[in-house]
Order: structure tokens, then C-alpha cells, then sequence
């Protein structure tokens, strides 16, 4: 009996083991610190700045020599063969061109703890296909994923971090420039400005300009050490059909949508009174259908009806997220979600009562 014991636990105990196993072997190893160049800087923390390791998968230390590492260098990876690269959390800082023409690296995830983004971060990475951004950002720089061709999705933070000063709070001239893939993007709904963007994005097919108050013009005094903002916002985007335009925008007069034959839809987030004041110039906006907001009007028909209930419904059952002028339509609440309140919101507005609801 205790032979059979003894064996059964040392079963159990191998079938313990092997089940540890792929997890053990899941996590990587940092990549050891002589595969970087780095500096102490002034605060006693890391910055790298030139890989010079071989391996294509490439895991950042947290650390070296004991000093945390919160900054990437100018040009650290750059024309890098990596394949994947894991950032650390602590890191603060990521400067121009760190990474660009990796053209092997596939995605990107970078940690909340990163503040700043530089410009041409990834340019020129044409394996790109998924990039995630941190939630507490303060400033991205022009032309982070320019020449990114496979692009496919970027998750933007829902807002720039409420520390940054408004002058930091915009979207850098060309972020996008090129991006063939990208099929649509939506930005932090406290853009202060954005400084052109889209250039043969081929695929684009939907923008989302939600809280962006400022599109900058050459016009404008530039501000030192920052690129010429450019005029043209939406160029060459063969496939982009709607934009969706927040009634925080003080002017449309500097929009140009220009050579983007499939163009015919702007939901704005506002009145028709706010819209005439807005001086649009651009000819395909003026030839655009311009829908206008109303709290639960998901189809954008101009009135709230039991079919807007229905859909609003149908995505909470199927779990389907709604196109975004649909889901600012749908969140009646206005506290950035869309749930069964907002359901209950619609039926109280078709009766002609507010319900405690946003109209």
C-alpha cells in the first residue's frame, strides 16, 4: 500500500512538472545587458542607446547595473532584424527613428509608463501589423508609424494624460503617412490639434476626430523645433468614406480632403446651427452628406425610433462593437459606454420623457 503511494505521488508530482513546464518555458529570459550600449543619465537612470545583440526576439531588462532603464535612444534599433522586442515597465521615453526599418517586426505593445513618443519611431517598419499605445501618453510625434504599410490596427489611448499641457496634447504632422493597411482609427477624445496625418492610406475607410479642437495650418507660427504642420489631411485614401467631426472643432476651413473618391459621409457631433458656423472650404466636404448628432439616433435618420432600440440591443447581445458614430449615438448616458441604461434611455426619450437621461 505505501509502495502504491509512493508511487502515485510521484505521478502526481511528475504530472505537476510537465504541467509547469510550458509555462516555465513561455516566459523569456531578459536579454542580457552586453547585447546594449547605454549611459547613466543625470537622474542615475539607464538610456540605451545602440542594440548590438543577434537575436531577433529581443526582451528588455528593467534594469542594468541596478538602474532602471526609461529611455530608448535615437536610432537604438534601427534597420534591427528583430522580429519581436518586449519593452519594459519604467520605461518613460522612446526617441526618434528607436526603431525604425525593423522591417521583420510584426507588433508592438508599449507600456503605460511611456509618456513620450518621438518622431519616426517606427517608420519604415513594413511588417507592422498591430501596435498598441500606452494610456497615459502625453505627446506623439509626427510620423511614428509613417512608410508602416501592413498596419492594420493601433489602439490609441482613450485620452492624452490629464497632465499634459494642451500644446503637447496633438497628433504629429504624417503619423500615418503611407500606412496602406490601416482600415480606420479613432483618436484620444482630448486631441488639441492635429497637424496632417493621412497620406495613401489606401485602406482607410472611417476617421474618428472625437474631442480634437484644432486642425493646424501653414498658416500658423510654428512652434520651435516642430515640424512644418501641413494643409492636407486625407490624401490619396482611395477607400475612406466617412469622418466623424466633434463640435469641439473651432474650424473646418483648414480640412482638405482631397483625391478620396469614395468620400460621402461626415457624422458630426453637433447641431446644424453649430456646423454653419464652422466656414467649411474644403469641395469634398461640402459635397459630403453631413448627418447630425442626436442622443439615440443610431442610424443617423434624424429621429430616435424603435429600430435605433433594436440595434443598440443586438450589439449588446452579440457583443459586437458598433461603428463609432453609431456607438456616440448609442451611449445616451454620455458615460462612455454603451449598456441596457442606455437601451432604457432610448424607450424613456421615444415617450417624450427624459428619464434622468442626456437628449
Amino acid at each position: 500500500m505505501k509502495t502504491i503511494k509512493k508511487t502515485a505521488a510521484a505521478l502526481l508530482s511528475l504530472a505537476l512538472l510537465l504541467v509547469s513546464l510550458p509555462m516555465a518555458m513561455s516566459v523569456s529570459a531578459e536579454t542580457a545587458a552586453d547585447a546594449f550600449t547605454y549611459t547613466v543619465r543625470n537622474d542615475d537612470t539607464v538610456s540605451i542607446t545602440k542594440y548590438i545583440g543577434e537575436d531577433t526576439d529581443v526582451v528588455i531588462p528593467a534594469a542594468i547595473d541596478g538602474k532602471p532603464v526609461t529611455v530608448i535612444g535615437e536610432r537604438a534599433f534601427s534597420r534591427k532584424p528583430i522580429e519581436t522586442v518586449v519593452l519594459p515597465d519604467g520605461l518613460k521615453q522612446i526617441w526618434q527613428y528607436a526603431f525604425s526599418n525593423c522591417t521583420a517586426l510584426q507588433s508592438i505593445v508599449i507600456p503605460d509608463s511611456v509618456e513620450w513618443l518621438a518622431s519616426c519611431v517606427f517608420e519604415g517598419c513594413t511588417s507592422l501589423r498591430t501596435a498598441v499605445l500606452p494610456e497615459e501618453i502625453r505627446t506623439l510625434g509626427g510620423g511614428v508609424f509613417s512608410g508602416c504599410e501592413s498596419l492594420e490596427t493601433v489602439k490609441m489611448p482613450r485620452r492624452f494624460s490629464d497632465d499634459t499641457g494642451l500644446r503637447d496634447q496633438r497628433i504629429g504632422h504624417d503619423m500615418f503617412f503611407g500606412c496602406k493597411s490601416l482600415q480606420s482609427i479613432q483618436f484620444p477624445e482630448n486631441v488639441y490639434d492635429l497637424d496632417g496625418g493621412f497620406t495613401d492610406c489606401d485602406s482607410l475607410r472611417s476617421v474618428t476626430l472625437k474631442g480634437i479642437q484644432k486642425i493646424i495650418t501653414v498658416d500658423e507660427l510654428p512652434i520651435p523645433g516642430r515640424p512644418d504642420p501641413q494643409d492636407i489631411i486625407f490624401k490619396d485614401c482611395d477607400q475612406l468614406e466617412s469622418i466623424v467631426i466633434p463640435n469641439t472643432l473651432e474650424s473646418l476651413s483648414d480640412i482638405l480632403v482631397v483625391d478620396c473618391p469614395n468620400f460621402k459621409d461626415i457624422y458630426y457631433l453637433g447641431t446644424k446651427e453649430e456646423w454653419d458656423t464652422l466656414g467649411v472650404q474644403s469641395t469634398q466636404i461640402m459635397n459630403a452628406t453631413v448627418h447630425f448628432f442626436l442622443a439615440g439616433d443610431v442610424d443617423w435618420d434624424g429621429e430616435v425610433t424603435s429600430g435605433d432600440m433594436r440595434t443598440i440591443f443586438a450589439s449588446l447581445l452579440s457583443e459586437t462593437p458598433l461603428p463609432d458614430e453609431q456607438f456616440f449615438a448609442a451611449d445616451v448616458s454620455g458615460d462612455g459606454e454603451v449598456t441596457m441604461a442606455d437601451i432604457r434611455c432610448v424607450m424613456t426619450n421615444m415617450v417624450g420623457t427624459s428619464g434622468g437621461c442626456l437628449v
